[in-house]
């Protein structure tokens, strides 16, 4: 919070991966900010972090901390949907340690802070925060992980986030998951996707849904072989396609010939703004480049 528009200025100049800023927000409630002898502007901060986003050469870092003292859920919820606002390339959850000799270790019985005996001393209570509030958080943070963090389902993700809530929708999700035993297993992507996909299908039309999550497949994966539960239907002639607009795909993507090319029907068109209709998406899976053409 203490960049000025001189800094701002040096760092839009700055090379692409240069730099990345890890922010330390940790909270946003200045109550709780005062219990751990903090000072910022929280204000300030988003400005600046959006300020950098935007221009899209280097990559922020923001953390929370699930555990601070004075800190109960609807703060930290609070908190949560504050740095989301920003939509930083990473939000790390991370929980409280009580490392022995620290401040916060002299004073955890004033703030009723339990943590485990062992390294590295994680919180697993506080006088506001209760022992099943603290293992639900921990889900969360697995499943934002996964599906934010991670940056597999970009697409799909903010075109949701743009129609709800990001806590409401991770605490959804999560809840989601933990009833289907999602925590105590290990998955791969196809698994993953799968499960989001599930769940989804409830917020929109199952079609669109379907696109959306085709999109950040095909993209991740770079392969033309979908799962069977995102395979659709070709509603169209594609060889007459390919034919008709052979130049125009030639020119658009920048390529001699169509050996990398996946093909498919979408009802949405992303490209910085999520646009409803009928569309064909054609994608060139080598660079990870794309265009749409009317259906």
């Amino acid at each position: 919070d203490l960049f000025d528009d001189e800094c701002l200025d040096v760092l839009k100049r700055a090379p692409y991966g240069l730099f990345q800023f890890e922010i330390g927000v940790q909270t946003t409630n200045l109550e709780v900010l005062k219990n751990i002898n903090r000072v910022m502007n929280f204000k300030r901060v988003k400005e600046n972090v959006r300020k950098i986003l935007d221009e899209g050469n280097i990559h922020c870092h923001l953390d929370l901390i699930v555990g601070l003292p004075g800190e109960d859920l609807d703060s930290f919820k609070k908190s949560f949907e504050d740095v989301m606002s920003i939509r930083p390339d990473v939000l790390q959850i991370g929980f409280l340690k009580v490392l022995k000799g620290s401040d916060m270790s002299k004073e955890k019985d004033i703030y009723g802070i339990k943590h485990s005996p062992y390294p590295p001393y994680q919180v697993v209570k506080t006088k506001d925060l209760s022992f099943e509030d603290i293992l639900f958080l921990t889900k969360f943070e697995e499943t934002f992980e996964i599906y934010y963090n991670s940056h597999l389902y970009d697409i799909t993700i903010n075109y949701f986030l743009n129609k709800i809530k990001s806590y409401e929708f991770f605490y959804r999700l999560t809840n989601y998951l933990d009833k289907r035993g999602f925590f105590e297993l290990n998955h791969d992507l196809n698994s993953k996707t799968k499960m989001l996909y599930e769940f989804l299908k409830a917020y929109d039309e199952e079609d669109l849904v379907k696109d959306l999550l085709i999109h950040d497949y095909v993209f991740t994966t770079k392969k033309s072989y979908l799962p069977e539960f995102l395979k659709k239907d070709m509603d169209f002639n594609l060889k007459d396609f390919l034919k008709e607009k052979e130049d125009e795909i030639k020119e658009r993507l920048n390529v001699e010939n169509f050996k990398n090319l996946f093909v498919i029907p979408t009802k949405i068109s992303y490209n910085k703004e999520y646009v409803i209709g009928n569309f064909i998406l054609v994608i060139d899976l080598s660079r990870k480049i794309w265009t749409y053409f009317n259906k």
